[in-house]
């Protein structure tokens, strides 16, 4: 079987996949009831990935990339940064949120980034360095990426939407 075959026929369960979770509102599913969600805590989201995953690994995957950027939004918005509250909003809207923070030979995933921001002329960044990208990116409707700013000696952490 041809590489294209593969991968459009593992697209098309991605797709079936995706519209069944958005249709049962699963996207939504750890986002607090304040926003629009069902207000799982962390273990009841963890358990429910664990089911799915048992159904549909790769799903699990992707969904749980999702998932990853809700929970710290719910948190930080819990303790007074509402920064994340848009987030919230997209996820319990029905967006697929996904990110490119994974990067080769980095164990800090969220607590640092291996790649350089750049900032650009009108408020852009542009990113230097090796990203892991996955089978969701082509589905998701929000992206974040990591990346480090080196000012002087000082090195900031920038999460860009």
């Amino acid at each position: 079987m041809s590489v294209h075959r593969v991968m459009t026929k593992r697209m098309r369960g991605l797709r079936r996949d995706y519209a069944a979770l958005k249709e049962a509102g699963y996207l939504k599913a750890f986002v607090p009831k304040e926003y629009g969600g069902f207000g799982l805590s962390l273990k009841e989201i963890a358990q429910e990935q664990t089911r799915l995953a048992m159904a549909a690994p790769g799903t699990a995957l992707g969904v749980n990339m999702h998932q990853i950027i809700v929970g710290p939004c719910a948190h930080m918005v819990r303790f007074g940064n509402k920064k994340g509250e848009q987030i919230l909003r997209d996820a319990a809207e029905g967006k697929l949120l996904a990110f490119g923070i994974s990067e080769p030979s980095n164990d800090r995933v969220l607590f640092g980034s291996i790649s350089e921001a750049r900032p650009q002329e009108g408020g852009a960044y542009r990113f230097y360095g090796k990203k892991v990208f996955y089978q969701w990116q082509i589905l998701r409707q929000v992206g974040f990426h990591l990346g480090k700013i080196i000012q002087g000696l000082t090195i900031i952490s920038l999460l860009r939407i």
